[in-house]
């Protein structure tokens, strides 16, 4: 549907004052012939709205129904409103054959050959090209590309040749059948066409221009772009090599490889020698106001302690500590960087008990075997109570029991026995005449160092087979994956963030896949960060 506003001047001529069309949509293609005209005069007069309060309208169409508006019956809410809204106006309707209501007509119409145009529309090639700055000092050389050639040693042996040789000569030699000079100018000949051949000094520029007004996309569709223009030996594997290092590239492309340092097991000869502990939750409120779960466990015997807790709070856990001391007495404890564990009450209070505080890598919680006890925890408690939640903290002790009384893979016993020298006795043994066994405890944790060694090295050799493995020297280049989040106050959203953030150096290896990052220019310490966080940046 479309209209027009106009006025007759003194000269008896039509004023154009604005147009207006819209194409009919959902519902409104399902109306009835008049309703769709009756609408076409209202969204007209509430687009020129203001042009026509207070002044007489003549309302022109070429559907003779809307002359008897206010005799309608039978009319429908919408309609309804429609009368209502334009008896604000002072307007008349005035009929007038389709023949004269050329300017709305041709706004609400497609040409004669309008499904042409919208085919040739739809087939059409369309590349979404970035608006990015013309380098002007390249274009410039481009139009004296003949000299440049010149002044290639490449370019310039070719041209000679073609000049010494005959026609009949260079069409037999393959080296140079495929040049031709024209111009003044060395063309090379595809299989589909003629392409300039580019010296060297011009090769860079082109690279980095097709880069960047494509929008920074790949090696393949780069060099796609470079064949179609230019030619010259090596061109793949230098388009390639230039594109890997572009900074914004290597910031904002995510890697579909990932790369890990050799697998390195923390292998520990004694108990207490180093004690891992993580927050589990938030849970269910249970019994008492529980919220979370504090897991704390020896490395040595796998021994693990549940103890809930109502805040997850560095005074909190502390006292929970002061708790498995009376049971093993650490010399190290593991945690993650949470805020409980970096907190000044959390270090002095270790110092104060004699243990050393340690932790993983940001991001990096594998080192912590009491991740592997959390994954257990949540099967223990899809099992035991599914059908209510809130009993978890009731079942903690005997979880707590399950666990510490199962055997453990890499160690071969069950925690009981490597702690106490005691296996569990299930309910049927005293039928069966078996009594609980009380075993030599220093022949069990004897043997727990060797399978402890064995169970390293076979998981050390399958984590290095399926994996991709990599080693950075003091020196190298490095990007950090970055590890963004949304924040709808600021409009930020964190998949349009860049990828990783960089580049640093290696400034230090403190321990087997750690290494200290440093800013290269300044020499500012970023952080300590493992191998599975880096990328090597190519400069």
């Amino acid at each position: 549907m479309a209209g027009v506003l106009y006025q007759i001047d003194d000269n008896n001529e039509m004023r154009i004052l604005g147009y207006h069309s819209k194409a009919l949509k959902g519902p409104e293609l399902n109306w009835s012939v008049t309703e769709q005209e009756f609408y076409a005069v209202i969204s007209c007069l509430k687009k020129f709205e203001t042009y026509l309060r207070g002044s007489k309208v003549i309302i022109l169409t070429d559907h003779k129904a809307l002359l008897f508006i206010n005799n309608m019956k039978l009319f429908n809410g919408r309609v309804t409103r429609w009368i209502l809204y334009i008896e604000q106006f002072n307007y008349e309707v005035q009929h007038i054959s389709g023949r004269r209501n050329i300017v709305a007509d041709v706004l609400s119409r497609y040409p004669p050959d309008g499904d042409l145009i919208q085919e040739d529309k739809n087939n059409s090639l369309e590349i979404a090209y970035t608006e990015s700055e013309p380098n002007i000092e390249l274009i410039e050389k481009l139009k004296f590309l003949s000299v440049y050639q010149l002044q290639d040693s490449e370019s310039l042996a070719i041209i000679e040749k073609l000049k010494t040789l005959n026609t009949s000569i260079i069409k037999q030699n393959n080296k140079f059948k495929r040049y031709s000079l024209r111009n003044d100018v060395l063309y090379y000949k595809t299989n589909l066409q003629e392409v300039i051949y580019l010296p060297k000094a011009l090769r860079q520029d082109i690279i980095n221009q097709v880069h960047v007004e494509m929008g920074h996309q790949g090696p393949y569709k780069v060099i796609k772009y470079v064949r179609d223009r230019f030619f010259w030996k090596g061109l793949t594997k230098d388009i390639k090599n230039q594109l890997r290092a572009c900074h914004l590239c290597q910031l904002s492309k995510k890697s579909n490889i990932t790369y890990v340092g050799p697998c390195k097991s923390i292998i520990t000869e004694n108990i207490g020698d180093i004690v891992m502990a993580d927050l589990y939750g938030p849970l269910v409120s249970g019994t008492f106001g529980y919220t979370f779960i504090f897991v704390i466990q020896d490395s040595f015997s796998k021994f693990i302690k549940l103890y809930p807790l109502k805040q997850s709070t560095a005074k909190s856990v502390v006292t929970k500590v002061k708790h498995f001391v009376e049971i093993i007495k650490p010399k190290a404890i593991m945690t993650d960087n949470g805020k409980q564990f970096v907190s000044n009450h959390w270090k002095q209070s270790m110092r104060d008990l004699n243990i050393k505080p340690i932790y993983t890598t940001v991001r990096n919680p594998r080192p912590n075997t009491t991740e592997r006890v959390n994954k257990e925890l949540s099967r223990l408690f899809r099992t035991l109570c599914h059908t209510n939640h809130k009993d978890w903290a009731l079942i903690l002790p005997k979880l707590e029991e399950l666990y510490n009384n199962s055997y453990h893979n890499s160690t071969g016993f069950t925690p009981c026995e490597i702690l106490y020298g005691e296996s569990n006795e299930m309910s049927f043994d005293k039928v069966i005449s078996k009594s609980k066994e009380k075993h030599n405890v220093e022949q069990i944790r004897q043997q727990v160092r060797k399978n402890l060694k064995e169970a390293s090295r076979i998981r050390n050799t399958k984590f290095d087979k399926r994996n991709r493995l990599i080693k950075y020297n003091i020196g190298d280049l490095v990007k950090i994956s970055r590890s963004s989040r949304s924040d709808a106050d600021n409009k930020v959203m964190s998949k349009f963030n860049l990828a990783y953030e960089g580049p640093y150096v290696i400034a230090a290896i403190p321990f087997d896949n750690v290494y200290t990052l440093a800013n290269p220019e300044t020499n500012e310490i970023r952080g300590i960060f493992n191998a599975i966080h880096l990328l090597k940046y190519f400069k």
